[in-house]
Order: structure tokens, then C-alpha cells, then sequence
């Protein structure tokens, strides 16, 4: 039995994308418990790519990545096998080879911590430049934001935050 699925996550909510698959594979197993199932799945989900983790058998399954470049003017689509690795949390799974991002941050967030960063390592910064980051880094922010312990331990050990 084969099972054919182009975005399997479309249209779900983020919750039901994590259960999908494992769904999936058990309504295939009762169904037809002596047949030899395949599920082939595209997904630009990484809830899915996460929930697959626990199902993952490198002897049997494979993961395949669909990449498209597009530079001066010329375009080239790859298609890849990968060694499946377990990212765990969703974020990891969005700054792996599978989806290339640089951060799991929305791009505005990711480039401020690049420049708050790139502060507290300057050896030209001011307490005044350090609380003006800070106070910027609050507005956008969760206060429990791991960023945000980490900055203020490392701005306070160097004397740039009271």
C-alpha cells in the first residue's frame, strides 16, 4: 500500500500537524495490518518534520531535500537525500538543512539580537548605547526570553547595566 500526501500539513492547525503522521501510521497499521505500507510526504512544515522523529527507521525511510537556488538569472532545483538527524524542538528543526534559516526569529528580532550582540562585544560601548539596546531588546521581547537573561548577565557583569 502506497501513500502518496503533497502537504500533508496544509491547512492544519500547528497542533495537528505533530500528530499527523503518527495518525497516519496508525490508521494504515488497522486498516491493512498485514500489508507493507510507504507513506511518501511533502512538507514545508517543521512540526511535521519534528513528529517524525520517533518513527524515523534509517534502514527503512529517507529524507529528501527539495532545494531551489536562484542567482543572476539562473535557477537550478536539487533534489538531495539527507542523513536524517532528531533536531528535537521545532526551532532547531527551523534553523537545520531543512529549511536553512538562520534563526528561528522573525527577521526584524534575529537582526536586532545580531546588533545587541555585536554591542556588548564592542570595546567602544557606552552604558548609554547598552540601555538604549536594552530598552529596545524590552520592547520586543518576552521577558523570559533566554536572549534577554543572557544579555542582562553579560551587560551587567561588564558594568553596562545597573
Amino acid at each position: 500500500m502506497v501513500f502518496l500526501v503533497d502537504e500533508i500539513e496544509s491547512h492544519l492547525h500547528p497542533r495537528w500537524q505533530f500528530s499527523i503522521i503518527g495518525s497516519l501510521l496508525k490508521v494504515m497499521t488497522e486498516m491493512a495490518p498485514s500489508a507493507q505500507v510507504q507513506v511518501l510526504t511533502a512538507t514545508h512544515s517543521p512540526q511535521v518534520l519534528a513528529s517524525v522523529e520517533p518513527y524515523f527507521d534509517p534502514v527503512q525511510d529517507a529524507w529528501f531535500d527539495l532545494d531551489y537556488e536562484h542567482d543572476d538569472g539562473d535557477s537550478d532545483v536539487t533534489l538531495t537525500k539527507r542523513h536524517f538527524e532528531r533536531h528535537g524542538e521545532v526551532s532547531n528543526w527551523l534553523t537545520s538543512e531543512a529549511f536553512d534559516l538562520s534563526s528561528a526569529r522573525s527577521p526584524d528580532i534575529a537582526a536586532l539580537l545580531v546588533e545587541a550582540s555585536a554591542l556588548l562585544e564592542s570595546t567602544s560601548n557606552t552604558s548609554q548605547a547598552v540601555s538604549d539596546m536594552h530598552q529596545r531588546l524590552l520592547v520586543v521581547l518576552n521577558p523570559k526570553d533566554s536572549f534577554l537573561f543572557r544579555w542582562r548577565a553579560i551587560a551587567e557583569k561588564k558594568g553596562l547595566l545597573p
